[in-house]
């Protein structure tokens, strides 16, 4: 044994585990859902000898008593067929009815089912779900218990054995069994006759009505009544705009719809054309009747009844009123193959009336408030709800983008203390706005600087138009808001720029 075994547990070193398996052992077996104690030198489970014994507790157990892993048990389902007979409880005559017993050779079970058979008026399926059945004196019934010929009672039922399938017969010859049925027995033959040939998979299939099938099969085809309209006109649709006009009541509106009438079953589908509409249809395809009475009539009925009166396409025509449950909608147009189809019936519609009633509209008309001298004019038409304005224009010419014209002039006044002030008049050609400023003079009692701030100044003439720079004339006056001043001259450039353009 190695000395590592018995070194300590040192921080970062760890002896070496000698052992070879770590693995626990298991005390217990599941064999068919049940837990048995199993030994643990055996590690190899034995198989059973189905020759010697067919029995439930043989079946689960070894020679040497252990039990053993259900996977090592026989898979095998062996199929015998049985017949029952009872009287039923409103009849003195017996009946017999026909099963499969299915026995589970893994662990005894039993299973008992009878096939489905045509027009035999009783429930059929699985008689006895898959278990252990018990005999009246409390043991398991076996495969020793199912012998050919002879009668089981399973829950007190009494089942004869008359047959087993093919692979059963070769089950029961492997396993030394003399009692073996016949591939066919001739009791069985005449008891079923020609049943055994029956396809089960057409039980239950969807079949057409017995009633119509018979009479077509002596002559009477199908009746096509109902479908003149779909092989004369096929599926022809005619198509009218209609309107409906609802402005006689609060909030209402005229609201315009597309009639599609179907020539082959004499059908009315409404569309909405509007699209304040939730809803994308008025009416849903369906014979339109002239007066509601409270009864309505599907799809696919029968419309050639002379006691239902529903709307025809004879009925229709430019300026008709219709009655749509209470709804009254006027056709105003069709289009073109509709106009086509009418006229090749001669009756053509005639001229569209595209008159009818369109919503008011209303023109809003908005009161300026006045400017109050803060600003410009358009900052305060902006501080209105909403612009007033259009947006800026785009500047000017690239020609004129930095051009500035400079004029010198004097303020007139009848005021004595302000003969002398001289200011300087800019104004910008890009946007069209003026600058006015002081130059500083000592001792003048003035304080110089910004006069006027950058804006635009409307004319006093009252036309609402902007100065320009053709209103600024060396020696003439011009009135800037509410002072007037003089032009007594500019810079070189302003004067050289006026007089190229007078020439």
């Amino acid at each position: 044994m190695s000395v590592a075994k018995y070194a300590p547990s040192l921080p970062g070193y760890k002896a070496h585990d000698s052992r070879e398996n770590n693995k626990k052992t298991c005390y217990f077996q599941t064999v068919n859902g049940h837990k048995f104690v199993s030994d643990r030198d055996d590690k190899s489970p034995s198989v059973p000898d189905l020759s010697t014994s067919s029995s439930i507790a043989s079946m689960g157990k070894s020679q040497s008593g252990k039990f053993f892993p259900s996977s090592c048990l026989d898979s095998t389902v062996l199929n015998f067929t049985a017949t029952v007979s009872e009287t039923p409880l409103d009849s003195n005559v017996s009946r017999e009815r026909r099963c499969s017993i299915l026995y589970h050779v893994e662990d005894g079970s039993i299973k008992i089912v009878e096939h489905a058979q045509i027009n035999s008026g009783i429930p059929q399926g699985t008689l006895l779900r898959r278990c252990i059945v018990q005999k009246e004196d409390g043991s398991m019934v076996t495969l020793d218990d199912i012998q050919y010929g002879e009668d089981i009672v399973i829950y007190g039922r009494l089942y004869s054995i008359v047959n087993c399938s093919g692979a059963t017969r070769v089950y029961l010859e492997n396993i030394g069994r003399t009692n073996i049925p016949p591939s066919k027995t001739e009791a069985e033959g005449e008891l079923w006759g020609d049943m055994q040939d029956v396809q089960w998979n057409s039980f239950r299939r969807e079949k057409n009505n017995l009633k119509e099938f018979m009479e077509a099969k002596l002559g009477n085809t199908v009746n096509n009544s109902g479908r003149e309209g779909f092989q004369q006109y096929g599926n022809m649709i005619l198509k009218f705009l209609c309107s409906w006009d609802d402005t006689e009541h609060l909030y209402g509106d005229v609201s315009k719809f597309v009639l599609c009438y179907h020539l082959a079953d004499d059908t009315v589908e409404i569309f909405n054309k509007s699209s304040k509409e939730l809803f994308p249809k008025l009416l849903k395809r369906a014979p339109l009747p002239r007066e509601f009475t409270g009864s309505t009539t599907t799809f696919g009925e029968n419309n050639s009844d002379p006691s239902n009166d529903f709307y025809h396409f004879t009925d229709f025509y430019i300026g008709a009123t219709l009655n749509v449950y209470s709804r009254h909608l006027v056709i105003h147009e069709a289009d073109a193959a509709t106009r086509e189809f009418y006229e090749m019936m001669e009756n053509p519609l005639g001229e569209a009336d595209m008159s009818f009633a369109e919503p008011a509209v209303f023109e809003f008309t908005r009161k300026v408030p006045p400017h109050n001298g803060f600003g410009s004019e358009e900052d305060s038409l902006k501080s209105c709800v909403g612009p007033l304005c259009p947006n800026n224009p785009p500047s000017r010419s690239n020609v004129f983008e930095s051009r500035v014209l400079s004029f010198f002039g004097n303020l007139v006044t009848e005021d004595s203390t302000d003969v002398n002030r001289k200011f300087v008049i800019s104004y910008y050609m890009q946007d069209k706005t003026v600058k006015i400023q002081e130059p500083p003079v000592r001792n003048s009692g003035f304080v110089g600087g910004l006069f006027l701030s950058r804006r635009k100044v409307k004319k006093v003439d009252g036309s609402g138009e902007y100065i320009n720079e053709f209103d600024f004339k060396v020696g003439e006056e011009i009135r800037l808001l509410t002072h007037k001043f003089k032009i007594i001259g500019g810079n070189d450039f302003t004067l050289k720029w006026l007089a190229d353009q007078f020439e």
